[in-house]
């Protein structure tokens, strides 16, 4: 597995937790699970194939825009 750490806009880890799970359909950590160093950001595990992740940001997309 491939981890990813990514900051969360304006520091609301909770709340990009939620928008990638309504959104991309992706399930996140919020930082904070894994200690006060991780406030803020999300953890990432990056353990799908390709075209999953590649759908995922079809998704995001598409709801930005």
């Amino acid at each position: 597995a491939f981890y990813l750490w990514a900051p969360a806009p304006d520091g609301d880890a909770w709340g990009l937790t939620r928008r990638l799970a309504e959104q991309g359909g992706v399930l996140v950590s919020p930082g904070e699970f894994y200690g006060p160093l991780g406030a803020g950001h999300v953890r990432v595990a990056v353990v799908q194939p390709d075209d999953r992740i590649a759908l995922v940001v079809e998704r995001l997309a598409a709801a930005a825009g």
